[in-house]
C-alpha cells in the first residue's frame, strides 16, 4: 500500500518547482480557486483525477506522473492535483474514490 500522506507532505511549493518550474507552481496554486477536481479511482500505478477537461494519473514518484494535455513534462495541472491531494490527506479526508473535491483556495 503507497503512503500518499508521505510523498505528498514533501511536495511543498520548492520541491514542486523543482519539478516543473516556480511559474507553473503559481499557476496551479491560482487555477485551484476556479477549477474543479475529482479523484476517479486510486490503484497500483497511483490516482487518477479529473481537472477540467483533464485526466491525470499522480504516481508514487510524483516526477512519473502524466496528464492528458499536450504538455510533455510536469505540467500545471499535475502540480495542481498534487496540491489538492496534499491539502486532502493534511484534512484527514480518509475516502478517495469517485470524490469530488469543493474548491480548495
Amino acid at each position: 500500500m503507497t503512503d500518499w500522506k508521505t510523498i505528498l507532505a514533501g511536495a511543498d511549493d520548492e520541491y514542486l518547482a523543482g519539478l516543473s518550474n516556480k511559474g507553473t507552481v503559481k499557476r496551479a496554486h491560482k487555477d485551484r480557486e476556479t477549477t474543479p477536481c475529482e479523484i476517479l479511482d486510486t490503484g497500483d500505478q497511483g490516482i487518477n483525477v479529473k481537472l477540467g477537461e483533464e485526466e491525470l494519473l499522480i504516481a508514487p514518484v510524483l516526477a512519473e506522473s502524466r496528464c492528458s494535455c499536450p504538455s510533455r513534462s510536469i505540467c500545471r495541472h499535475i502540480v495542481q492535483a498534487i496540491l489538492v491531494l496534499k491539502d486532502m490527506y493534511e484534512a484527514g479526508a480518509v475516502s478517495y474514490t469517485h470524490l469530488t473535491l469543493p474548491t480548495i483556495a
